[in-house]
């Protein structure tokens, strides 16, 4: 199917589909990947855009590959490409689902006492979206849905997306995606399965960072894109599900539905960690705990004699898999778990998710922490991210070279295969003294050391997968014990849960965000010192071990 005339380009995904995209004026600057996001076609743009990986490549007609993310739409004008599959975002990408509330609660749910028939709780993120279908009777749960959030199209990250805003109609869009575009389709989904009606749920209770809940009410959120980083509500917001605009939707006419959005701390702190307070058992702990969720902003809380304070870091989107060169989601075959040693002492076990076998797709975060812990354990790995040829070369340690300096293979034998180059270190020591260092100054300004934290609880679906002592090793949770860290998995969506099922619960969480103290760490004269100091992966100065002996 040849193109007839200058403005359209003919897509064909891997012999699946065909297809006509227009190239409009307004996309003919821009990349062609994102045109196809435009007309739902998303591609694997894990880099973010930076044309570093070989994720959103495209076939022309004459067999050359491009980057589409770094070519203009215009150059492929009465083009006929193939999109092939390695290029397309997964849809079976894998989802934290699974939640135990560690708090104890009673059936009192929000919709009132005697309530009976079905709740939904969700767990709206940024990438992904959880549906969890509850019998208010006994709380069990009758199923369960999750995938993709569709505002994807709009942009990778919260930033993007609030910055898409600033444009007419951008966040009319942008809540149409959550709602019509995945929460109405996960609905069916989940009815289907569990043979449960629209009529049959009673109530909803929503998680989520204040910007995806800003989006789901259709509040304009470019406020919270520029300092002082201003949300235009943080605290709980109960409407009715006929009040969202819904096209032909399960819930258009319920009128009777009540819908609770779980209050959050501030623009960057926001209801998914609130819910994870209550869920992990952080609400009825004793001593002083930290809850952390590691995501593309680290937010932190920290509970002290009473109080709450918390935090957001700018991690960035490298624990998520992306702008990194072989970095990936949680797809199968992606590369989740590195054990043992590098070297030809030593026996490296890779684990993939699903078991895949064959070429693995990419590395998920976990894999380059485990990866920054053996290096440092072989002397692959300078303090400073550098690879040490001299090392690699003692031990057997194959290394190439690459536009972005050394690389290490996972195979050897196939250069062309998944690698991890000094770029990456790079992008992953940033990432990590973010959040290190938000933890320390949140613990210096309550005047705690590391070890007298009881109970560090890591929330979230990175959470499930690292390796603990791979990431104390490498200075994420710089300062801690393994045994001082609890993995309590979709706090967010437990949170949800638990405010479904017990009002009073959800009235305690309601306080909680009133008189917590969220502090911004860019106005802490410390925190960039303390930044810089955990850019190695040395141990920073404040936790290294006093030397014995004379000075």
């Amino acid at each position: 199917m040849a193109a007839d005339n200058d403005s359209f380009v003919d897509v064909v995904i891997q012999g699946r589909e065909e297809a006509r995209l227009e190239i409009r004026p307004l996309y003919r600057e821009r990349p062609l990947s994102a045109l196809l996001a435009r007309a739902g076609v998303v591609l694997n743009t894990r880099c973010g855009q930076k044309g570093l990986c070989r994720g959103c490549e495209v076939v022309r007609a004459d067999g050359a590959t491009v980057k589409s993310c770094q070519v203009p739409a215009r150059e492929f004008i009465g083009e006929h490409i193939r999109i092939p599959d390695k290029s397309l975002l997964q849809e079976t990408l894998s989802v934290a689902v699974d939640f135990q509330p560690r708090c104890g609660f009673d059936l009192r749910p929000v919709c009132g006492d005697g309530a009976e028939g079905y709740g939904l709780c969700i767990d709206i993120g940024t990438t992904t979206v959880v549906l969890a279908l509850v019998e208010l009777e006994n709380g069990r749960i009758a199923g369960r849905s999750s995938g993709y959030n569709a505002q994807v199209r709009i942009g990778e990250d919260v930033l993007t997306r609030i910055e898409a805003c600033a444009e007419a109609g951008k966040t009319a869009e942008a809540q149409d995606l959550l709602l019509n575009g995945t929460l109405a389709l996960l609905w069916e989904e989940l009815s289907t399965s569990t043979s449960v009606s629209p009529d049959a749920v009673s109530a909803m209770t929503v998680a989520g960072n204040t910007t995806m809940l800003h989006f789901l009410v259709g509040e304009d959120p470019t406020a919270m894109g520029k300092v002082p980083f201003r949300p235009a509500f943080t605290e709980m917001k109960a409407l009715r599900a006929s009040d969202l605009p819904w096209k032909e939707g399960p819930f258009t006419e319920r009128e009777d539905l009540p819908v609770y959005l779980l209050p959050g701390y501030a623009a960057y702190v926001g209801a998914d960690i609130a819910a994870g307070w209550l869920a992990s058992g952080m609400a009825d702990a004793e001593g002083t705990t930290l809850l952390l969720d590691i995501g593309t902003n680290g937010e932190i809380l920290l509970q002290h004699e009473g109080r709450l304070t918390g935090c957001a870091t700018a991690a960035g989107p490298a624990f998520e898999g992306t702008q990194l060169t072989w970095g990936t989601r949680a797809i199968p075959g992606a590369v989740s778990r590195l054990h043992g040693g590098l070297g030809r002492d030593n026996a490296l076990t890779v684990e993939t998710v699903g078991n895949r076998k064959g070429r693995a797709a990419g590395f998920c975060g976990s894999a380059y922490l485990d990866f920054m812990a053996l290096g440092m354990e072989a002397g692959l790995l300078m303090p400073n991210g550098r690879f040490d040829a001299e090392a690699a070369a003692a031990k057997g340690i194959a290394l190439g070279e690459s536009e972005f300096g050394r690389c290490w293979y996972l195979n050897p034998e196939d250069p062309d295969g998944p690698s991890i180059n000094e770029a990456d270190i790079a992008l992953l020591l940033q990432a990590k003294a973010a959040i290190a260092a938000g933890m320390e100054i949140l613990l210096k300004q309550a005047g705690v050391r590391h070890g007298k934290v009881t109970t560090l609880f890591l929330a979230g679906g990175f959470g499930l997968n690292i390796g603990i002592e791979s990431a104390v090793r490498c200075g994420l949770l710089a300062g801690f014990r393994p045994e001082q860290v609890e993995v309590v998995g979709n706090t967010s969506l437990g949170g949800a849960y638990v405010g479904l099922l017990d009002r009073e619960r959800l009235g305690q969480l309601t306080r909680s965000t009133a008189r917590a103290r969220i502090i911004e760490l860019n106005e802490d004269p410390e925190f960039e010192d303390t930044f810089i100091d955990h850019l190695s992966l040395e141990a920073p100065p404040s936790h290294r071990k006093p030397s014995i002996g004379p000075a």
